[in-house]
């Protein structure tokens, strides 16, 4: 398996940088961007500016490019903003050599369907975009666009941290919570079954809820919406269980409501407790899952949210494109050195 500090180590020469866990650079005048995925495949993004919607396209070249390249070159999507390429890097040849031919082919493809490096800004759309930088994909930006993201930011982390309120957040939360849980006590009414996976949806309407009420935006709110979640989860369950009560018994609902809560502490009586243990463990799972969906939404925290786009302008770079000594290079070569020290400014 190809180590992704290997391959980015030996691209450096060629003027590409590494911030986590990208590698990032021009090549052919198209910025760049490499993501390590599973097991020696990585992820090639080359901006352009496609029609997202264009699903013949992502087809075609990837009909195209492995001829060239072979099996090496799994999938091919169309991001719109980039095309992304999963190639897979063996360990017989030079990683160098292998990152070359695959760049070189992806490149001339590329400008044969038209698609020219992208040269308008990826925060604004403008044209001329002085400078590259890390957003999502390695893109072409304004700087001044990027600064003013980082400042906007800034601004909504201060009118959170002076207006937002844990109370109105966490109404929010219990709210979007019950929205949440009235769809599977629904579908349980309805059709006598409960639906472990829409247990996923409660941890999720209960984040939509606490930031849609304006709730302050911190680790703290993590906590209220996960013990939120746990805890409609378990008025879920026990509704699933008064509705087993209420078809044992024939009864109506509410009073399968009140004999559920008369007999929690002797369910091995009148059911079998394996079963209902197995029920609960996946609604706490699937709940589970659902805070994973949603962790990088509840993480997302005003301050985290200011250090997230300060890394990004750490990765600014000029654009070789748009700079006064701006050349095509046909060949692109092994460099002395490419590191640029950037603060953003003409």
């Amino acid at each position: 398996m190809i180590n992704a500090n290997t391959l980015y180590s030996a691209l450096a020469p060629y003027g590409f940088e590494t911030t986590a866990n990208v590698c990032y650079g021009s090549w052919r005048n198209y910025a760049v961007s490499i993501l390590n995925a599973q097991y020696s495949i990585f992820q090639l993004s080359f901006a352009v500016r496609a029609d997202k919607k264009d699903k013949d396209l992502a087809k075609g070249l990837r009909a195209e490019l492995r001829q060239q390249l072979g099996k090496g070159l799994s999938t091919v999507l169309n991001l719109g903003s980039a095309l992304q390429f999963a190639y897979r890097f063996d360990g017989k040849t030079p990683l160098v050599d292998q990152f070359v031919r695959a760049a070189d082919a992806i490149a001339a493809a590329l400008s044969a369907h038209g698609l020219n490096p992208a040269a308008t800004c990826a925060v604004c759309g403008g044209g001329t975009p002085d400078s590259l930088c890390v957003v999502n994909t390695y893109q072409p930006v304004h700087a001044a666009c990027m600064h003013q993201k980082l400042e906007t930011a800034k601004e909504q982390a201060m009118e959170n941290k002076e207006n937002g309120s844990y109370l109105t957040g966490t109404l929010g939360a219990i709210l979007g919570a019950l929205v949440g849980s009235l769809i599977p006590i629904l579908v349980l009414i309805g059709t006598n079954v409960i639906s472990a996976f829409l247990y996923a949806l409660v941890p999720l309407a209960a984040m939509f809820g606490y930031r849609h009420f304006k709730g302050k935006s911190d680790k703290i709110s993590i906590v209220i919406v996960m013990l939120i979640s746990i805890l409609f989860v378990a008025i879920i369950d026990f509704v699933y269980l008064a509705h087993l009560f209420q078809q044992y018994f024939h009864a109506s609902f509410f009073q399968g409501l009140s004999l559920a809560f008369q007999n929690l502490g002797s369910l091995d009586q009148w059911f079998d407790t394996g079963v209902l243990t197995s029920d609960i463990l996946k609604s706490l799972l699937f709940m589970a899952l659902g805070i994973v969906f949603s962790w990088g939404y509840l993480t997302k925290t005003s301050s985290a949210e200011v250090k997230t786009t300060a890394t990004l302008l750490e990765t600014m770079r000029p654009n070789p494109m748009f700079s006064q000594d701006y050349a095509q290079s046909e060949n692109p070569a092994p460099q002395q050195s490419q590191q640029f020290f950037w603060n953003g400014q003409g």
